[in-house]
């Protein structure tokens, strides 16, 4: 029985911090979310550093037309084009260049 006190103890206590957040985030503290798209930032650096010094090939395509956006170096040495090459190349309409990639 006391463990079931405990934890209801335990949720009240959760719930009124929940509803804090609630009300410093709907009276228009937004230092929080700043703090949270802030570090979001800071990490973009670390994110393109991995991408662009990845030894597979990246591509990075919309994925309804499959439009390519994005390649790294690597996929420019596998597949023999340049980056200006791939962006804006459909993988609809190229299939079979996937398919006959180049040895490194």
């Amino acid at each position: 029985m006391a463990a079931i006190k405990k934890t209801k103890a335990e949720l009240l206590s959760e719930n009124v911090q929940l509803k804090k957040q609630i009300a410093e985030l709907s009276s228009g503290n937004k230092n929080s979310l700043t703090s949270n798209h802030n570090e979001s930032n800071q990490s973009k650096p670390n994110y393109r550093r991995i991408f662009n010094e990845a030894h597979d090939p990246i591509m990075i395509f919309e994925p309804k037309e499959e439009i390519i956006l994005d390649v790294n170096q690597q996929a420019c040495t596998v597949y023999g084009y340049k980056r200006s090459e791939f962006i804006g190349m459909s993988l609809k309409k190229y299939p079979s260049l996937f398919l006959a990639a180049k040895k490194i």
